[in-house]
C-alpha cells in the first residue's frame, strides 16, 4: 500500500471508531412570557421571589451578582439570559415577554453569592435548564 493510500485507510479507519465530536445543541425558536425575578431566591422559595414584596430581596441578591430569569407562566420553567442580566436588570420583578432561541442544557449550574462576613452560598441546579438567546424583550402588563 502506498503512502497516500495507508493515510486514506487510517482516516477511514479513525472515523469509524472515534466518536464524533459532541454537536452543538440545537435551538428552538420561542416566546416567553412570565416574570423576572432572581433565579436563587427563585429555587429556594419560589412563592415569595415571585411577589413585589420580595423586590429589595431580589435586588440584593442581583447586586452580589446572582443571576435573573424569567420564570414562564406557560410552564413554570426558569429561562436565563444568555448575555447575563444587562437587558433583564431594568425588568426585575416585573412580567414581560421575550422572544429568542431558547437551549436546553444539561450540566449543572451553580450560583453563587456572598452572604454575611466573606461567606459564600450556592445553589446548584441539577437536571438542566434553559438559556435563551433574546432578541426581543418588552413589558407586559400584570395578568
Amino acid at each position: 500500500m502506498n503512502r497516500p493510500s495507508l493515510l486514506g485507510a487510517v482516516v477511514a479507519i479513525a472515523l469509524v471508531i472515534l466518536p464524533a465530536p459532541p454537536a452543538a445543541q440545537e435551538g428552538k425558536k420561542l416566546k416567553v412570557a412570565g416574570t423576572v425575578v432572581d433565579a436563587a431566591c427563585f429555587m429556594m422559595h419560589p412563592d415569595a421571589a415571585m411577589l413585589p414584596s420580595h423586590k429589595d430581596c431580589g435586588e440584593a441578591c442581583l447586586a452580589r451578582g446572582v443571576p435573573l430569569a424569567i420564570i414562564s407562566e406557560a410552564d413554570g420553567q426558569m429561562y436565563f439570559a444568555a448575555d447575563g442580566n444587562g437587558r433583564l436588570t431594568r425588568f426585575h420583578q416585573k412580567r414581560v415577554t421575550a422572544e429568542g432561541i431558547a437551549v436546553r442544557k444539561k450540566d449543572p449550574l451553580e450560583l453563587k453569592m456572598p452572604v454575611d462576613d466573606g461567606k459564600e452560598m450556592t445553589v446548584t441546579v441539577r437536571g438542566g435548564y434553559n438559556v435563551l438567546t433574546i432578541q426581543s424583550l418588552a413589558e407586559a402588563p400584570r395578568k
